[in-house]
């Protein structure tokens, strides 16, 4: 249930609204809080998922120009992106989906001078962990990263230098209700834990920024609502400047799901995105410019998906 200062936000945003990536984790959870309060808002799927006149089954790739025109958005929120699985190892694609469909969309918001929020990612800033800030360099090191921070550079094109209403919301690890579990660990930590289990453990130190999906959710309408001028093209770190420890999210596992035994670190080895050391989102400039911060922390997020 939405509380009254974000169902008020959604009802102040300017519509209608475009979610695309509404058939993913976080488009689908940002989808159905808007719907939820107001009629005027459409999503895309790439796959058929029922009828249902707000949904709309598309290819972005050859059909954006077409569903813009048709549904005539004032807000889009975009939250395609391909490659932030472990599964998702098409290098052709993530360009395609990450960078080349972007610069699609930017021209068509341009075109139709439609408000453009963009779902970033702290993957952008690859080795730089400790609370980057965003005028810090980028330093990529997948082609997820590279990805990712070309597009930030195509806003802060179309921002700055075409007059855009956008901008680039870096999202930190985010979780909640909704999220696949294949391989994902929040969702195997709480499907484990209401098992009486535990899920196999990278080394204990790794940190994550635990951002649940709900704060996302309000990041996307806050930020359309509270953008202005002089901050068009710009990103933003969007998590809670809080690092978790694998062994500290292990830890509050056993203390909220009463988990028995111990748990077991080590088991997996580090991928290409588990570094050691403090990973954290600094949010500064999204409290200060975009009046918004995290309110839930990872103990009440894994409090809530204990009662689902």
């Amino acid at each position: 249930m939405l509380n009254t200062e974000i169902a008020t936000k959604i009802n102040s945003l300017r519509g209608p609204i475009l979610v695309l990536g509404a058939g993913g984790f976080i488009g689908g959870q940002l989808f159905r809080e808007l719907l939820g309060r107001r009629s005027d808002v459409y999503g895309t799927w790439r796959k058929e998922s029922g009828f249902l006149s707000h949904r709309l089954h598309c290819d972005l790739r050859k059909d954006a120009q077409a569903v813009i025109e048709m549904v005539k958005p004032v807000t889009i929120f975009d939250c395609v992106a391909y490659g932030g699985y472990l599964a998702q190892t098409d290098v052709p694609r993530i360009y395609e989906t990450n960078l080349t469909l972007k610069t699609k969309l930017l021209e068509l918001a341009s075109k139709y001078s439609c408000d453009y929020i963009h779902g970033g990612s702290s993957s952008e800033y690859g080795e730089i962990l400790d609370a980057p800030t965003e005028g810090s360099a980028l330093r990529p090191n997948t082609h997820y990263a590279v990805s990712k921070g070309a597009a930030a550079g195509l806003i802060h094109l179309y921002g700055k230098h075409r007059g855009l209403r956008c901008c680039n919301l870096r999202l930190y690890a985010v979780y909640g209700l909704g999220e696949r579990e294949e391989d994902r660990l929040i969702p195997q930590v709480i499907n484990c834990a209401k098992r009486g289990l535990y899920p196999p453990f990278v080394r204990p130190d790794i940190t994550r920024d635990f951002i649940h999906v709900e704060d996302v959710c309000e990041a996307y309408v806050t930020a359309a609502l509270h953008l202005q001028s002089d901050l068009y093209g710009e990103s933003f770190n969007i998590g809670t400047g809080v690092a978790t420890s694998i062994r500290e999210l292990a830890t509050l596992a056993k203390e909220v799901f009463d988990v028995p035994g111990e748990p077991k670190f080590d088991v997996i080895p580090p991928r290409e995105f588990d570094f050691p050391g403090r990973w954290c989102a600094n949010p500064r400039k999204a409290l200060t410019h975009l009046r918004w911060q995290a309110k839930i922390s990872l103990r009440e997020g894994l409090e809530r998906a204990k009662g689902n």
